[in-house]
């Protein structure tokens, strides 16, 4: 009888599991292709292209996944097709299809073992793990803000009496003037007119600046209470002068201070462990810590000899079958 597709993948996790696995001799070893199994007394309830569906793949669907028989009949029809088309193209030893095998044998084992089937079932130890990963920024922060600056450099000595000061701070005070009751500016509404009428003020030395979301403590002290005055975004901040030289500032992004629980965030997390398959990566931990001791000892071996050809899929040759070396 044909091991449906879903157990066959079981001797897989061997190739595909951890680095403790036994290592197999070549890409070859682990095809899928008829993999047999012997089960006195199940019936076959379906065939497929000719090849049989039997009576203990519904009963275990029906069991895994809570469906009435027709419902499990059909995802074991499916497997069956799957493993079908698998063969015809020739993909059992694809690197994403051992993946996507071992993804799905690691979500099977955490429902069945760990009761997983929903967010709500994510042990609170993962939840915490996750938590203490992203929880600064993405859910405690200070007041976050972006500026965007035009900058007139002055040396130490060129203090209030030197021109090149008072040529700066009337040059910046004029783009001020032209934007201070403008409001929602973006970057170029300021550098524009920067850069357009320097040269024509005399100034020498002017240059355009971006800080992207940074919080008080990541500005300057002598920057702050100017960067952090205005109430909103797109507002122009009169002339600053420090020891860097005159500075026309201009706040484009200003981000509220965020104070969050894990009792406030759990929710999003468990649904993200769940769902997300960047996180998958915690359930393949509790897979294989599990799976480890087992890899060590086990063994496997194939007999290819015994193997009979496969039935044929409409529409596509038979593939040849290659066994362990």
């Amino acid at each position: 009888m044909r091991t449906p597709l879903w157990i066959a993948l079981a001797g897989l996790v061997v190739a595909c599991g951890s680095e403790s696995s036994a290592p197999a001799s070549s890409a070859e070893t682990w095809r899928l292709t008829q993999l047999q199994a012997e089960s006195p007394g199940d019936e076959i309830v379906a065939r497929v292209n000719g090849r049989p569906v039997f009576a203990s793949c519904v009963e275990v669907q029906a069991k895994a996944h809570k469906l009435n028989s027709k419902n499990a009949l059909q995802e074991c029809i499916d497997f069956e097709l799957l493993a079908q088309a698998a063969e015809a193209v020739s993909m059992q030893d694809e690197t994403d299809v051992q993946a996507a095998a071992k993804r799905e044998l690691v979500r099977v084992f955490v429902e069945t073992r760990y009761g997983v089937r929903g967010p709500g079932d994510i042990p609170d130890a993962l939840v915490k793990q996750l938590w203490k990963q992203i929880k600064t920024p993405r859910y405690n922060h200070p007041e976050l803000r972006d500026i965007v600056f035009c900058r007139i450099k002055l040396e130490p000595e060129q203090g209030p009496e030197s021109n090149e000061y008072q040529v700066a701070q009337k040059f910046l005070n004029g783009v001020y003037e032209e934007l201070r009751d403008r409001e929602d500016l973006k970057k170029n509404d300021l550098f524009a007119p920067c850069y357009e009428k320097f040269e024509a003020a005399g100034v020498a030395d002017l240059t355009l600046h971006t800080h992207q979301l940074r919080p008080a403590s990541g500005y300057q002290k002598a920057f702050r209470p100017t960067i952090f005055a205005p109430k909103k975004r797109g507002t122009v901040t009169p002339p600053l002068h420090t020891r860097y030289g005159w500075d026309l500032i201009l706040v484009t992004v200003i981000v509220a201070e965020k104070i969050t629980t894990l009792q406030e965030a759990e929710p999003e997390l468990r649904r993200a462990l769940f769902e997300v398959p960047v996180y998958e990566s915690g359930r393949d931990e509790l897979f294989e810590k599990w799976y480890a001791p087992f890899a060590k000892a086990r063994t496997i071996s194939t007999s290819p000899e015994n193997i009979p050809a496969p039935a044929p899929v409409i529409g596509a040759t038979t593939p040849p079958i290659r066994g362990a070396q």
